[in-house]
């Protein structure tokens, strides 16, 4: 049904409520389609809230917010999204949450879905990404006042991470962190020791009996 009409595609989600949406999205984060996405769940749940998404993290008592900002971020909703708040204060606030915190949490997804949101900002909200860098450096240096080392190491990794978003910033993960660059990949990364790139193709045939 991917190339029906959007009517006909989405028909199925016509009579869930909008925090089913919102789980239907972060539950299936990985998985669902970019057009399911966005021609169907998001604005269905934001149609379903009135176009209110405060109202909706409300509700919702802000279950999975992080996941659901890196999600919108990663299908460029997130601008649509914070735009929808009735107050723009409300919106900052928000995304000042979603990088404060992070040693406090149990494991490193809450850390790990700050760190992937940030290319796409980078790339379609720029200021919004400045902010953030802004908010990673001050958690750094409050954890660094109160001799956290699990909030230095969280917030350390994620300042060299946004920084090396920026070539001119000439920040070199390997010698930083000790892992392979993550917004590029080197050329001679894919090549043999003959300076040649070797390029395997598989084939599937399939028969109908």
């Amino acid at each position: 049904m991917h190339e029906s009409p959007n009517a006909v595609r989405f028909r199925c989600l016509q009579d869930l409520t909008a925090p089913e949406l919102y789980y239907l999205a972060v539950l299936t984060d990985g998985l669902i389609y970019t057009s399911s996405y966005t021609s169907g769940v998001f604005p269905l749940m934001m149609s379903k809230i009135n176009n209110r998404g405060d109202s909706l993290l409300q509700v919702l008592a802000f279950d999975h917010y992080r996941k659901f900002i890196r999600q919108a971020a990663g299908y460029n909703t997130l601008k649509t999204f914070l735009t929808t708040f009735s107050n723009q204060q409300d919106a900052f606030n928000l995304m000042a949450a979603f990088v404060n915190g992070l040693e406090k949490s149990k494991g490193l997804e809450d850390g790990v879905d700050v760190a992937d949101s940030y290319a796409s900002l980078y790339e379609t909200l720029p200021d919004l990404a400045k902010q953030m860098l802004v908010n990673i450096k001050s958690n750094y240096q409050r954890n660094v006042r109160t001799n956290n080392k699990r909030g230095i190491a969280i917030y350390n990794i994620l300042d060299k991470l946004f920084l090396s978003a920026d070539a001119t910033k000439n920040i070199d993960l390997t010698k930083e962190l000790g892992i392979p660059p993550v917004y590029n990949i080197p050329f001679n990364s894919f090549t043999n020791e003959k300076g040649e790139i070797i390029t395997q193709m598989f084939f599937m045939v399939m028969r109908m009996a």
